[in-house]
């Protein structure tokens, strides 16, 4: 698995306006293995009214060559998806449930669809350092606030859309984009970590923990036991170090 994306699809998924919404459209630039649909209550009846996820799936096998994704749902039945509180947890575990099950694949986030406050909890899982996260946002094409239809009406038409999508045609250009703002704080974060690392700070890199991989955030607290002197303690955080590739 090289690449899984993680996706909360809104009222522009999967085709709005005769183009891709931007799921579809970082499927078709990225062509991951795997996505991850995490269907809020309005989304998840959508699909259970007319299977538009599902019939777009079909599509893409039927028109890329093969080069489909397996298709994963998370249901946010009974989430409040307006409240980031509400949000934080399940949007938090499904990118470790990810992130363990494929730590060597690269996690592409779509900050573009869902609601404002599903984008604002999945931008702060893109820079988070304990994953091998990218977040990529699609410009909308009609580059301004879009007029067209948005994809909750009844008469949505999935398969007329997906025929009619303009982005299939070959020139078509590409409208992912990947923010630089979100590198850099990654990069700054990175940074941080390693100047601690290499200075044997580990009593300020404890403090940074929460920033790390589960594995080496309990490294981080067994070394800052040690360097405070404190044998006992340092070995109960040591028994408590899994998933190293040494002892």
């Amino acid at each position: 698995m090289k690449r899984i994306l993680i996706s909360c699809p809104g009222t522009s998924d999967p085709v709005r306006g005769e183009h891709d919404g931007p799921m579809l459209h970082i499927l078709r630039r990225y062509r991951p293995e795997l996505a991850l649909q995490i269907l809020s209550p309005e989304m998840r009846g959508n699909e259970q009214r007319d299977g538009r996820f599902e019939k777009t799936r079909a599509w893409i096998a039927a028109h890329w060559e093969g080069d489909c994704p397996a298709f994963r749902y998370l249901d946010l039945s009974g989430t409040e998806v307006h409240d980031m509180d509400a949000l934080e947890r399940p949007l938090r575990e499904a990118m470790a449930a990810q992130s363990g099950e494929f730590p060597e694949a690269e996690i592409l986030v779509n900050v573009t669809s869902g609601t404002p406050q599903m984008q604002i909890v999945l931008s702060q899982l893109a820079i988070d350092t304990r994953y091998r996260a990218r977040a990529v946002q699609v410009l909308n094409f009609e580059r301004r606030s879009g007029t067209s239809m948005r994809t909750n009406t009844r008469d949505y038409d999935t398969e007329l859309e997906l025929e009619c999508n303009e982005d299939e045609q070959p020139d078509a250009p590409n409208r992912c984009v990947e923010p630089q703002l979100y590198a850099l704080a990654r990069a700054h974060t990175r940074t941080q970590i390693l100047q601690l690392l290499e200075s044997r700070d580990f009593e300020a890199l404890e403090t940074l923990q929460d920033r790390l991989p589960e594995e080496l955030g309990a490294l981080a607290l067994h070394l800052a036991a040690r360097s405070r002197l404190d044998g006992q303690e340092a070995r109960r955080r040591a028994s408590q170090v899994k998933g190293l590739p040494f002892q």
